[in-house]
Order: structure tokens, then C-alpha cells, then sequence
């Protein structure tokens, strides 16, 4: 669900292109949390609170990985390990 809203947000987003910003508003409950409809415009009503979309838990997609890098140089040798028993 939150990857459909932050889909419908971005197409919204590019609708208001002559906007100077465009916010996520929605309308709060009695009980202060909102309801599920969510509306994308350049400013809140009066009655709506500005949501903040990584508060709700929206991402965008992940961002490329970059090209794997040459190997480091090898380390030094470690230390010599004690010597065993001598055979019988």
C-alpha cells in the first residue's frame, strides 16, 4: 500500500508542476490519527495536517549500486604458530 501511495504521489507531484512545492495532506481524526484518505496539494487546508511521508514510512527506491571495486593489496603473513609434539 505504501508503494501505491508514493506511486500516486509522484504522478501528482509532476501534475502540480507550476507549484512551488506540493505537500501530502489529510484530514485528522477525533482521536488524533488520520484517516486513510490522503490528498496531494501546494498547501493544507485549514482543516488538514501536513503529513510528513517518511513518518508514515514511505520510501523511495533503493539507489543503484555502484561498480565493485579491484581487490586490495594481501595482507602481511601472520606469525608462526607454535610447534607441535614431536613424533614418537
Amino acid at each position: 500500500m505504501n508503494a501505491r501511495l508514493l506511486l500516486v504521489a509522484g504522478i501528482l507531484a509532476l501534475s502540480f508542476q507550476q507549484a512551488d512545492a506540493v505537500v501530502l495532506c489529510a484530514e485528522p481524526n477525533q482521536d488524533g490519527t488520520f484517516n486513510t484518505t490522503m490528498k496531494i496539494r501546494t498547501a493544507c487546508k485549514p482543516s488538514e495536517t501536513q503529513l510528513d511521508p517518511g513518518a508514515l514510512g514511505l520510501r523511495g527506491p533503493p539507489e543503484p549500486t555502484g561498480l565493485r571495486g579491484p581487490p586490495g593489496p594481501t595482507g602481511p603473513t601472520g606469525l608462526r604458530g607454535p610447534t607441535g609434539p614431536a613424533g614418537t
